[in-house]
C-alpha cells in the first residue's frame, strides 16, 4: 500500500477524479530522516517523481516537481498537503 494515497476532486482528470499514489525512497520515522526525500509513484497511472528537499514539509519552497509533467501542477498543494500530513502522523 502507498504511503500517500489521495483522490482528488479534479475537472482535468478521469471521471472528474485524480489518482495520486506516492511512497518515499527512504524509511520516515521518530529516529531521523535523511534529506533529501524522493516520493516516486503515479498520478493517473503516469509515473511521478517529486522530492522534498528539507523539513519543511508544509512549505511549496520545499519542493521540486520537475519529475512530475506540467499538466499536473494543479495538483500541487493537494500533493503537498498530503505529504505534510503523512509527515506529522509519523514523526510526532
Amino acid at each position: 500500500m502507498a504511503q500517500i494515497n489521495i483522490t482528488i476532486t479534479d475537472s482535468n482528470g478521469t471521471n472528474g477524479k485524480s489518482y495520486v499514489t506516492l511512497n518515499s525512497e527512504v524509511p520516515i520515522g521518530p529516529n531521523g530522516i535523511d534529506y533529501p526525500i524522493n516520493w516516486s509513484g503515479h498520478i493517473n497511472n503516469e509515473e511521478v517523481t517529486v522530492i522534498q528537499k528539507d523539513s519543511l514539509s508544509w512549505s511549496p519552497n520545499s519542493y521540486d516537481f520537475a519529475g512530475t509533467p506540467k499538466k499536473f501542477s494543479h495538483l500541487q498543494k493537494h500533493i503537498i498537503d498530503s505529504i505534510s500530513n503523512y509527515m506529522d502522523s509519523m514523526l510526532n
